[in-house]
């Protein structure tokens, strides 16, 4: 504990933001809020990093409806296309 007083602040906010991406995400890794709207495949929910306190929303996906829909396809594209879009009218893909 005695080497980290000498650390500055901006140091120890970068360290713990650091570790905090190295870990996986999982389901623990957020709190779950109300649901924001639902869909054809699942449902959106707000929620909150625990570690950071930072609001996102979640887009939680049924494998029984995307199977029973035979909708893998569009969900994959749907994945890359979120991840590759920049606007301000679409959320961005954080966690994946």
């Amino acid at each position: 504990m005695q080497l980290l007083l000498n650390v500055p602040l901006s140091e120890l906010l970068f360290m713990s933001f650091f570790l905090f991406c190295s870990q996986s995400v999982t389901y623990k890794t957020f709190r779950m809020y109300r649901v924001l709207g639902k869909g054809g495949f699942g449902e959106v929910c707000a929620c909150q990093v625990r570690a950071t306190g930072k609001m996102y929303a979640c887009k939680k996906l049924e494998k029984k409806r995307i199977k029973k829909r035979k909708g893998e396809a569009m969900v994959l594209i749907e994945k890359q296309i979120l991840q590759k879009i920049n606007s301000r009218f679409v959320v961005s893909v954080h966690f994946v």
